[in-house]
């Protein structure tokens, strides 16, 4: 209640100021405490320096913190009654459900939601859900700190001094009804259950539908339809293949399906599973949401879009193994088709061409009658291809069921190369479609190894700041002797890096220097140490220098090298550790 005349020594416009009183005494004025109103900018009317009246509000005798209030209502009342000045809100006690209040942001967690402080001392939630009647992924962007927010009371704890709020405008407007329960489960649940009784209507093995509602490296939470729980799916969870990063599958706010691995009531646990296998085998099965309760007739389009895309990945995947493991009829089909497409080019006996010839012989043959002879290779009009054509014996001439058997024998010989070469073809078709597609897949998921520079450049666009792939690409220049090529894409590297990743452009210096060491002269060497010792730490570049030359065993430069940074940098034991280490070895 005391009335005090202090200095304005600090200004947050976020949090509010400081005053100082003494000495060795300063007050704190909340960012409420400002002015009578709700101002936008209330930290706008102070400025340091400034000597201002206040009256005391409160003072905690263990850590001798004094909190203050400027407003000048509460000053005037104090003057008068000598008596601490009320604050604008006492509490959560002091709250109603669907009362409007005023408050300022005063952080921003993006899964989580926005806090309000009312009052100095009470704070509010703003969930997630409640920020608009859109749906967001991150409050991240929606509001920032220190801005003004009129919200309405969504729920009150008094015990515990929970207070949530919500700024959606539907419930805004003069009688909007506010769903009953409160913010912790404004995800939803059917009849405004709590999260204890739809976790115990979840079974082990239950299919359920929900939203991703964040992201992390260990796993991805999911926020389950028409129930206020939310699961969590871990790493090992996400794909029967290893997920290093579960970020660049699934994203916030899309829709997905889940299986319901365990569930702890007691400590409100769910653990979801989102592996594809498990989700196929329960659709065989015909597992059904049971916190839908039987209402999967009603899910949105989004559902069915994710739906019919998981379905059409299974065709394509189910498509995929019948072309690699089809019958051998087919396959034999697919070659026959293979060797009439690729005849030209084999050179081998079973071209198109022979094969049409083949054909037409058969057909020919077919349509002659019993007991018509005609000579070998002649046509039916007995034009001969060739001069020396035999004729063919006639029926029950001595020798000809030999010739007919041995011409059986060719034609099955014929049929067996012709078989051999198609299986060797199949093999080694199934062998480079494997490699190829197993290429394909690597580079796709970034695990395949660069096998060209095409490969590096490819992996460059996507990082360029990273001196691990420019020093690989440097390193596979120098496996083909093109020294030139090497150092040009060092140079290139050092002016592609962001000038802040300094760490980064370090090492290209360290690999350029390792080169002109290895392949180049003195005087490259000495010029680009220069360069570096001018674009890093320096000190940081002459132990690296060191290094270089320790490295190619060149004793006589690591002395001189140590003697130029020991003289540079003569107070500084980072320099003369490394030398006396150097001698020990």
């Amino acid at each position: 209640g005391s009335i005090v005349l202090g200095r304005v020594s600090k200004v947050w416009p976020v949090v509010g100021a400081n005053v100082q009183l003494s000495a060795a005494l300063h007050g704190r004025v909340h960012l409420t405490e400002i002015e009578d109103g709700w101002a936008e900018a209330p930290t706008a009317s102070l400025r340091l320096g400034a000597i201002v009246r206040a009256a005391v509000s409160h003072v905690d005798p263990a850590t001798g913190q004094v909190d203050l209030t400027l407003r000048p209502s509460a000053v005037a009342a104090a003057m008068v009654d000598a008596k601490p000045p009320p604050p604008r809100v006492a509490g959560a006690g002091a709250l109603r459900r669907g009362e409007l209040v005023c408050g300022y942001v005063k952080r921003v967690d993006g899964p989580v939601g926005a806090f309000v402080t009312l009052a100095r001392g009470v704070d509010a939630l703003v969930p997630l859900a409640h920020l608009s009647d859109d749906f967001l992924p991150t409050a991240e962007g929606v509001l920032a700190p220190g801005a003004l927010v009129r919200a309405r009371v969504l729920s009150v704890e008094p015990l515990s001094g929970r207070i949530s709020l919500t700024l959606r405008p539907s419930l805004m407007v003069e009688g909007a009804e506010l769903p009953e329960h409160g913010a912790r489960r404004a995800a939803g649940g059917k009849g405004g259950e709590s999260a204890a009784e739809a976790l115990a209507k979840l079974e082990e093995g239950a299919v359920v539908a929900g939203v991703v509602r964040r992201v992390e490296k260990f796993g991805v939470f999911v926020q389950l339809d028409n129930a206020p729980v939310a699961g969590l799916a871990h790493l090992s969870e996400l794909s029967s293949q290893y997920v290093g990063e579960p970020a660049k599958l699934f994203r916030v706010g899309e829709r997905v399906k889940a299986i319901v691995l365990a569930v702890d009531a007691g400590k409100q646990r769910l653990s979801l599973s989102l592996r594809a296998e498990l989700l196929a085998a329960a659709d065989e099965a015909g597992a059904e949401d049971p916190a839908a309760g039987g209402e999967e007739e009603e899910e949105d389009s989004g559902a069915e879009g994710e739906m019919v895309a998981k379905r059409s990945r299974d065709v394509r995947r189910a498509i995929a193994d019948e072309v690699m493991g089809g019958s051998d009829e087919d396959e034999d089909e697919k070659d026959d088709d293979e060797d009439d497409d690729e005849g030209e080019g084999d050179g081998d006996s079973d071209s198109k061409g022979e094969e049409k010839e083949d054909d037409e012989e058969e057909d020919v043959e077919m349509a002659e009658p019993a007991g018509r002879t005609s000579a070998a290779g002649a046509l039916a009009g007995g034009f001969e291809w060739d001069d020396f054509a035999a004729a063919k014996p006639a029926p029950g001439a001595g020798g000809g069921g030999a010739d007919e058997a041995a011409a059986k024998e060719g034609g099955k010989e014929e049929d067996r190369e012709r078989r051999a070469r198609r299986d060797a073809k199949r093999v080694t078709a199934k062998e480079q479609e494997a490699e190829l597609e197993a290429r394909e897949r690597a580079l796709a998921e970034g695990t395949a190894a660069p096998v060209s520079a095409e490969d590096f450049e490819r992996l460059l666009a996507g990082a360029p700041d990273s001196a691990y792939v420019w020093v690989k690409l440097m390193a596979f220049h120098l496996s083909l002797a093109d020294v030139e090529r090497a150092r040009a894409v060092g140079e290139r590297a050092l002016k592609s890096i962001n000038y802040r990743k300094l760490e980064e452009k370090k090492n290209v210096w360290i690999a350029l220097l390792n080169l002109e060491k290895a392949h180049g002269t003195a005087d490259t060497l000495a010029a680009a140490f220069r360069r570096s010792c001018a674009d890093q730490n320096a000190k940081h570049m002459y132990l690296q220098m060191a290094a270089v030359h320790e490295r190619a065993a060149d004793a006589e430069a690591v002395v001189k090298t140590f003697e130029a940074v020991c003289k540079q940098f003569k107070a500084s034991k980072k320099v003369w550790l490394p030398k006396m280490e150097w001698q020990m070895r």
